[in-house]
């Protein structure tokens, strides 16, 4: 995945972050995505998301 950063303005890191987890999503493998969620959902509920 290629991102071009336009420097005129600042980034929109939470919007990038969001952009490089769902690409990764969709090449992952099932197992490795359904982990990588229960995590997230752990850390989420944790109050760490």
């Amino acid at each position: 995945m290629g991102v071009r950063l336009d420097l005129a303005a600042p980034p929109d890191w939470d919007e990038m972050a969001e952009l490089i987890a769902e690409s990764s999503c969709l090449t992952a493998p099932k197992r490795l995505v359904a982990d990588w969620e229960a995590d997230w959902e752990a850390d989420w509920e944790a109050g760490r998301g």
